[in-house]
């Protein structure tokens, strides 16, 4: 996946994707140290789904060939960047994540949130 900013031929050159999938795959490690009780069930699968549609969103939209529908699935994957850090709130409060880990995801969920809205914007003024 490197990122080469003159071309941007596919999702995967975009570092703001490259970034989503990494948290997805940080989360996939995780949530195999989650005990297996009813709550932590609960909390994975939610985040596994949040923390997931973040990246696939990003590729849809990317491959719809449509500057609008792009727009619209960034603005859904940030949606859903923010549903993730609340469940990396409950993962921390539950014992599922030490405050190291999860200072991690917050502070990657923000990159990841800045970066959206900054390609939100330079789509949206590039229609202008």
């Amino acid at each position: 996946m490197e990122n080469d900013k003159s071309k941007i031929n596919s999702f995967v050159d975009l570092l703001v994707w490259q970034k989503a999938h990494t948290m997805f795959n940080m989360v996939c490690d995780d949530v195999d140290t989650f005990p297996s009780k009813r709550v932590a069930w609960v909390i994975t699968d939610q985040l596994l789904r949040s923390v997931g549609s973040i990246s696939a969103n990003i590729a849809e939209g990317f491959g719809s060939g449509y500057q609008q529908e792009f727009i619209h699935a960034l603005r859904i994957a940030r949606r859903e960047n923010s549903e993730s850090l609340n469940w990396f709130y409950k993962c921390q409060d539950r014992k599922l994540i030490g405050d190291s880990r999860f200072k991690e995801y917050a502070s990657l969920s923000e990159e990841i949130r800045l970066m959206l809205n900054s390609l939100i914007s330079k789509l949206i003024n590039s229609k202008k």
